[in-house]
């Protein structure tokens, strides 16, 4: 079992605290957070940890690994650049 890093985690708890005590409060910039290179990292052993299910848009670890090549480790952010996510 994966176990999230703490910097991860306080995080999530912020974040969740935060709307938690504002309701109405919309968090319009969270792609620098979700695009850092830990939480890509932690991301992606996740995935690979549930042996590549696809996710609600449908894309396989099949499909970000034919994506991938070395991308992923010299910079994760490249696998979502390179992908035209879609909710299915």
């Amino acid at each position: 079992m994966l176990v999230t890093p703490l910097k991860i985690r306080t995080l999530q708890r912020k974040l969740y605290a935060k709307a938690k005590q504002e309701p109405g409060y919309r968090f319009y910039a969270l792609y620098d957070k979700v695009y850092r290179v830990d939480i890509l990292h932690h991301a992606y052993r996740l995935v690979r940890s549930k042996k590549g299910k696809p996710g609600i848009d449908g894309v396989s670890f099949e499909a970000i690994e034919a994506v991938r090549i070395r991308a992923h480790r010299e910079h994760p952010m490249a696998v979502i650049v390179n992908i035209n996510w879609r909710v299915s």
